[in-house]
């Protein structure tokens, strides 16, 4: 008897690996930005899974050579006056389709389009994966001054001060309001809250100015980097974008009671200040540098993280149910530095080169334009006589 029952065991456990890594069907909405492109890239490491992208057909860096050969692609915006007309061939093919085993959500930004992508779906999904964000906790009655937990995602009771923090956090509004209607309609569902989001590919290219402004700072002494005082030990929290990825595509083999209708925050559990990050940054760019940004006692310097006003997430819930075990973050500045780094010389993202350059000279050296295109041609080796050209007067 005792035989048998090992035999089972056995067997129940072989069976459970290959339901793990049997071929899934899966529906992106979005799947071509930061996050996006990174765990459709991360989830097509298994080559039997079948996944769908439906997005407005905008491909962000290289997605278009990266993502879209390897899946199948579908025109789709849930932002239209008409989501089910800008949505129709999402809608034959979700009609043609019995069941996905997954939908990934990284487009939705407010309740419209949950509503929608819920709407066409008709319940034909095994869970429904919403990317949301820590700007929720914005809008929620929280315990200030300690990390914002996944079960402080309650709206104020007095309608007045709902309104009025709806009305100062958009975004943080517009976004729970979407996980709301999850919740509301009864889907099985996993919600992901993240902070800002570091890594390669980013379509803010907020971490690319930073990399910029410090690479160019020994030539510019008066265009120092720096941080505003009321930043300056400010905690905040990150995350590193394949760690995300990586949970996302986990989540399909994962034990669904576990995680099923929760929600999880991401982030690198020990909280960085704005100051942290640019001194890691600086030590990717030149190691022998240590002075690091300094402060700005008016407060008037430009700073580009972070979006949130809360502060920092606990990230204690993810740690012990999914085994969150982020990425070093020294290890993830490095190769976010490296990468911007090639991407400055790589003709193949030449757009987003040019990109960078036209916001980091409006927003920190239009006093200086010939000096920092002449810097920029000698320190990466390229030609940017495009942006040199003075036209004649008439």
């Amino acid at each position: 008897m005792a035989a048998l029952k090992s035999l089972l065991t056995i067997a129940v456990f072989v069976m459970s690996l290959g339901l793990a890594a049997a071929s899934k069907k899966i529906l992106v909405f979005g799947g071509n930005g930061l996050l996006g492109s990174a765990t459709v890239d991360q989830l097509l490491t298994n080559a039997d899974h079948e996944v769908t992208i439906a997005n407005r057909g905008n491909w962000y860096w290289d997605s278009q050579t990266r993502i879209l050969p390897r899946v199948s692609h579908v025109k789709c915006d849930r932002s239209h006056e008409n989501p089910r007309e800008a949505c129709s061939d999402l809608i034959d093919l979700i009609q043609a389709t019995s069941h996905f085993d997954a939908v990934y959500d990284f487009s939705a930004f407010g309740p419209n389009e949950t509503e929608s992508a819920l709407s066409m779906l008709k319940g034909k999904f095994g869970v429904y994966v919403l990317i949301s964000t820590d700007s929720i906790y914005d809008v929620c009655e929280t315990e200030r001054g300690a990390p914002a937990t996944e079960d402080e995602d309650n709206r104020p009771s007095d309608e007045i001060e709902r309104a009025q923090l709806a009305q100062h956090h958009a975004y943080g509004h517009n976004k729970l309001a979407a996980e709301e209607i999850l919740k509301n309609h009864g889907v099985p569902h996993v919600i992901f809250r993240l902070p800002d989001v570091l890594g390669p590919r980013d379509t803010t290219h907020r971490f690319w100015i930073y990399q910029l402004w410090i690479k160019l700072q020994p030539y510019f002494e008066e265009h120092p980097v720096k941080v505003p005082y009321f930043l300056h030990d400010y905690a905040l929290s990150f995350v590193y974008v394949d760690d995300v990825a990586k949970v996302l595509t986990e989540i399909l083999s994962h034990d669904n009671e576990a995680v099923m209708n929760q929600a999880f925050n991401l982030a690198w559990p020990k909280s960085i200040t704005l100051e942290k990050l640019i001194r890691t940054i600086q030590a990717e760019i030149d190691s022998t540098k240590k002075t690091g940004p300094a402060i700005d006692d008016k407060g008037t310097t430009s700073y580009f993280y972070p979006s949130v006003r809360r502060g920092p997430i606990s990230t204690e819930k993810a740690e012990q149910t999914l085994d969150w075990k982020p990425t070093p973050f020294e290890t993830a500045i490095r190769e976010s530095v490296a990468f911007y780094e090639r991407a400055m010389k790589d003709e193949k993202f030449v757009k987003q080169r040019n990109e960078i350059i036209q916001i980091v000279h409006a927003q920190l050296f239009y006093n200086d334009s010939m000096k920092f295109y002449e810097k920029l041609e000698e320190l990466y080796d390229i030609d940017l006589r495009e942006f040199m050209l003075v036209k004649d007067e008439l």
